[in-house]
Parts: C-alpha cells; structure tokens; sequence
C-alpha cells in the first residue's frame, strides 16, 4: 500500500511504501507529510499540491538546487516593463504560482542599432590594427631615408584607405546618433 509525500509547500515529493500499524494488523500506518490520495497527473510547470484536503495543480516555475548545490531548472524570464534587455540575466521565481505579468520566456532581442554599432566597432578596430601593423614599416622607412612606395608599393594607398574607412564609419555613427564608445 502507497502514501504520496509532500512537502513543507505542500509539493508532491514521491510515493512511500506504507507499513503495517503492529497494534492493528488490518491497518496501515500514514508517514508524517503524505496522504493516502494518488495525486493527479500533469505536465511541467504544473506540479501537483496537498492543500489538506485535496490535491490541486500549481504552476512550479522556480529553480532547485541538485545534488552538487548547483541551481537547476526553473523557467528563465525577462520583464522588459522593468527595463530587462538582450544584457540582462534571466530572472527565477522563488515562489509558487505563475510568472510575473508582462514577463516573456525567450531573451529579448538585441537591437539593430546596437548590431550596426558593434558592426561599426569592429571595422574600426580591424583598420586601427592594420594601421599599427605597418607602422613599423613607414617608421623604418623614414628612419633609413628610404622610399616607402618603392619598399611597399601600395602601402601608402592602404593605409590612406583605411583612416578614411575609420573617418567614414565615425561620421556615419554621428548622424545615425550611435555612440562608439564601449559599453559595459
């Protein structure tokens, strides 16, 4: 014979074997935290909850601690209404019941301005290294009086179009209103 535990929530936990009462063979003994009553059966975030008398569906959307301590499961959320965005960390219920109201289950997006300014940001990085890799040859040039377009033909025109690159994204995120600072 089966007693279904619970929690100090009320939460179904898992099935017992119930024994014997020895003062009444006839009788069985029902353990501290369960009940003779099978619990329904439901689908996750539901969870089946003792309410004393009953057995009632809750939705179950906090996290748990597993066997290492390490939190597991649980419904991520974001409430963009409370400024959550694509750089917030998913939110975790601590109770029981149903995720705040306005509350979305998939990560909000990151914005298109902020793609393009990171876009913007790259190429810029990508021309500001080219542009230190081949100081040394334009330094070293200059130091032994020599002809930079006869040593590196062509390095003269692709440095030139590099700072213009960089110019050319810098002025097209100023009237676009991006800042290309970096953020945190």
């Amino acid at each position: 014979m089966l007693a279904y535990q619970y929690d100090q929530n009320g939460i179904y936990r898992g099935t017992i074997e119930r024994q014997k009462n020895p003062l009444s063979p006839d009788d069985y003994l029902l353990p501290a935290h369960s009940t003779p009553i099978e619990p329904p059966e439901c689908s996750s975030p539901y969870r089946p909850r003792w309410n004393g008398t009953a057995w009632e569906l809750v939705e179950d959307h906090r996290r748990y601690l597993n066997s290492q301590g390490q939190p597991t499961g649980g419904t991520p959320y974001w409430l963009p209404a409370e400024g959550d965005d694509w750089r917030s960390e998913p939110r975790y219920m601590k109770e029981l019941g149903p995720l705040p109201d306005g509350a979305v289950t998939e990560k909000p997006e990151k914005p298109e301005s902020e793609i393009e300014r990171e876009e913007m940001m790259a190429d810029i990085a990508e021309a500001k290294a080219y542009l230190q890799r081949t100081d040394y040859a334009v330094i070293k040039c200059a130091e032994q009086g020599l002809d930079l377009d006869e040593v590196y033909p062509g390095l003269k025109e692709e440095r030139q179009s590099r700072r213009d690159l960089i110019n050319q994204i810098e002025a097209q995120a100023l009237s676009k209103n991006l800042s290309l600072a970096a953020t945190m």
